[in-house]
C-alpha cells in the first residue's frame, strides 16, 4: 500500500514541533526510524516515487527540515508516529502518539498534524496519506500489536488531539473483524509472530501427531 509521510522538525522563536515516524514491518522486530527504514534492505520496503536519498527535504527558514517520503508498505505493517508541539507564548507543551496499521481494506485517510505558525513558515501542516487504521490502546493490547513500551495510553487517545491533529476520511473502507484472541508463537525461522489462538492450537495438534 502506498503511504505518503511528512516528518522532521520545525523550530521558530516562540514555537517548535517535531514529528518522528518509526516503521515496523513485523510487530516483534525492532522498530526503525522511517528515514533509516527507507534506506535499509532489511526493511523490505518497496520505494516508489522518491527523490534522491529516498526522501525529499525542505529546509526551513528557522531551524529544522521537513522530509517527504512515499513508499509501498507491506500489508499489516505499523507506523509509530510521535508528535511534539510546544509554544512558549501560551505555555503549551503537548506530546501525542499515533499508531497506524497499514491495511488494504482500511479507509483512505489524510492525517493532518499542525506545524508552528510563523512569518517564515513554509508549511502549516504535515500529513500522512494512505489506507490505514488509527489504532486505539484497546486494539493494540487486545491484538498484541506492540510492546507495552511502544505506546502510552495517556498519549495515544484521539481525545487528546485537540486542534493539533485531525483526520479526514477521503474514502470509506471495511472494518477488520477479529474473531479470536492472539497468541505468540515461534515460526519456522525462530521469530515470534502473532497468530489467532485457534489456528495456533490446530498447528500444535498437527505437530503433536508427527
Amino acid at each position: 500500500m502506498l503511504i505518503s509521510c511528512n516528518f522532521g522538525t520545525a523550530n521558530f522563536s516562540n514555537s517548535s514541533c517535531s514529528i518522528t515516524i518509526r516503521y515496523r514491518e513485523d510487530k516483534y522486530c525492532n522498530a526503525l526510524p522511517l528515514a533509516t527504514a527507507l534506506k535499509s534492505q532489511d526493511a523490505h520496503l518497496k520505494l516508489s516515487r522518491l527523490d534522491r536519498n529516498n526522501a525529499s527535504r525542505v529546509q526551513l527558514a528557522g531551524n529544522g527540515a521537513i522530509d517527504t517520503a512515499v513508499f509501498d508498505a507491506p500489508e499489516g505493517s505499523i507506523l509509530l508516529v510521535d508528535y511534539r508541539y510546544s509554544c512558549s507564548a501560551i505555555g503549551l507543551n503537548k506530546i501525542l502518539q499515533v499508531r497506524l496499521r497499514i491495511r488494504e481494506g482500511a479507509p483512505l485517510n489524510k492525517l493532518k498534524m499542525t506545524l508552528p505558525s510563523d512569518i517564515n513558515a513554509v508549511y502549516q501542516y504535515a500529513y500522512i496519506d494512505g489506507r490505514f487504521d488509527i489504532l486505539s490502546a484497546d486494539e493494540i493490547k487486545t491484538q498484541k500489536l506492540l510492546r507495552p513500551t511502544e505506546f502510552n495510553e495517556n498519549l495515544i487517545s484521539q481525545e487528546k488531539w485537540g486542534n493539533l491533529i485531525s483526520n479526514e476520511q477521503i474514502e470509506t473502507g471495511y472494518k477488520q473483524v477479529v474473531r479470536d484472541n492472539f497468541v505468540e508463537i515461534k515460526n519456522n525461522n525462530g521469530y515470534k509472530v502473532a497468530m489467532p489462538a485457534r489456528r495456533a492450537r490446530i498447528l500444535k495438534l498437527k505437530g503433536d501427531k508427527k
